[in-house]
């Protein structure tokens, strides 16, 4: 047995995760070399672990004999075996995904739900050092940002990568001596994918430049990475300042963001919006357009940012449909999105009277019972209080200075199919408090 590469893998195991005994394991086995090495080193030394083997059904025959490859083996080793069979080949075409991307998201997914499922702690994939050499080539080409450069991260969430510090040599080696058996994959020799043609084709290239390469850029990549995951202790600190939340919204003040110098913004953006789907282009995007395009909105699939004067502000975007809800008795409270209102009827003699806009404080006599909270409609109008005429409440919006993004933050308040106010902003002139007035209906946003 390889004792070195044994060795090496228990100290990193036990420096990444302290309490690694105490854990369970899903490990991601294709039955290639790479896995099947993983799998004999955890069970080799006693980690409690569970096989998960997906069949992406892309090599006919040759995927049913992974499969049963590594269904026999777990049988030998004693170890609970999970396998699913992938259409991947539809849901490339439904998704319009390239199928690299389908057999990753279908593969990812389905190890999260083994994992809540058999309550496991790590789901492992046997990454090693020429996959994550591979990957930072892959991201300067691509022109990732900074992160890219470190390749893949030793622990992303539930994902731990424990021969990512090991040569595809040192782990042939190791099988070799330990009599290992695996399969290989016809696919790995075939240009069609990008990352086949970069290790196929450009490798060789750079090995006849220095014979050391791969293998001697991941003492290069291991501090970079080491750096890496400084940088984002310091950046949690900076995101930590700058950042303000409020329910499900953040902002960031564009002159707080301006005493950085304008190579720190990019990192500061890049580390704050990467989570939620903005890429490098995004950010250099959003930089541009700090001072020359206010109103200015950014969109992911889930979440949008919006340019608002002097502050970013990032939100999901809300759904089309309309919510409601109802009132039905004279006191209560309620959730609208993130603000929790509550409301309630009281003697006009005890009311005093909030010019600050925060309370909604009508006539509770004109008010025509079951109440309705819901989204407003694009083109809805009201009068404002104290106004002849009516106004669009969009328009209503954007002379109150509201960003786009927290437009739909507010509801309007409706009775009998009159709109009697927009809680927090404003009410409508034909419900307002007066001489004959002597009950009054409050509502109060209570995390405003």
């Amino acid at each position: 047995m390889n004792k070195d590469l044994n060795h090496s893998f228990l100290k990193f195991i036990q420096n990444r995760l302290p309490n690694s005994k105490e854990m369970k394991y899903l490990l991601a086995v294709s039955g290639g070399l790479d896995s099947m090495v993983m799998l004999d080193l955890f069970h080799r030394n006693g980690y409690p672990v569970e096989i998960a083997h997906c069949n992406f059904q892309l090599r006919g025959e040759e995927s049913d004999a992974d499969e049963a490859f590594v269904k026999k083996k777990a049988r030998e080793l004693d170890i609970p075996f999970h396998s699913i069979k992938f259409q991947t080949s539809n849901y490339t075409g439904e998704r319009n995904l390239s199928t690299q991307m389908a057999a990753r998201e279908l593969r990812y997914e389905w190890f999260e739900k083994l994992k809540g499922e058999n309550h496991l702690d790590y789901i492992c994939t046997a990454h090693h050092l020429n996959d994550t050499v591979e990957t930072t080539f892959f991201n300067l080409i691509k022109g990732s940002g900074y992160r890219g450069l470190s390749g893949i991260a030793v622990v992303r969430g539930s994902f731990f990568r424990p021969l990512i510090n090991f040569s595809k040599g040192e782990l042939l080696e190791y099988a070799e001596e330990n009599t290992l058996q695996w399969c290989s994959d016809s696919s790995n020799e075939e240009n069609v994918y990008r990352r086949n043609y970069l290790r196929n084709k450009v490798f060789p290239l750079l090995k006849e430049i220095n014979p050391g390469f791969p293998v001697n850029s991941g003492p290069s990549i291991m501090r970079l990475r080491g750096a890496q995951e400084l940088l984002d202790r310091y950046l949690n600190e900076v995101i930590e300042y700058l950042v303000v939340r409020k329910g499900d919204i953040q902002s960031v003040s564009i002159s707080k963001l301006k005493e950085y110098n304008p190579d720190e913004r990019g990192v500061i953006l890049d580390h704050w919006l990467g989570g939620f789907g903005f890429n490098h282009s995004n950010i250099l995007e959003i930089l541009d357009s700090l001072e020359a395009q206010p109103g200015k909105v950014f969109r992911t699939e889930t979440c949008e940012l919006v340019i608002d004067r002097n502050t970013l502000i990032l939100s999901e975007i809300m759904s089309d449909h309309y919510e409601e809800c109802s009132i039905e008795d004279e006191e209560g409270s309620f959730q609208w999105k993130s603000n929790r209102y509550k409301y309630y009827i009281i003697e006009v003699e005890q009311w005093q009277l909030d010019n600050s806009g925060a309370l909604l404080q009508v006539d509770a006599n004109l008010l025509d019972f079951p109440l309705k909270i819901r989204s407003w409609k694009e083109g809805e109008r009201f009068r404002p209080l104290g106004m002849k005429g009516k106004k669009k409440i969009s328009d209503f919006m954007i002379d109150h200075k509201i960003p786009v993004n927290f437009k739909a933050q507010y509801p309007v308040l409706e009775s009998g199919g009159t709109i009697v106010g927009i809680p927090g902003m404003q009410i409508d002139d034909g419900f307002k408090v007066g001489p004959r007035t002597d009950l009054v209906f409050v509502m109060k946003n209570v995390d405003a």
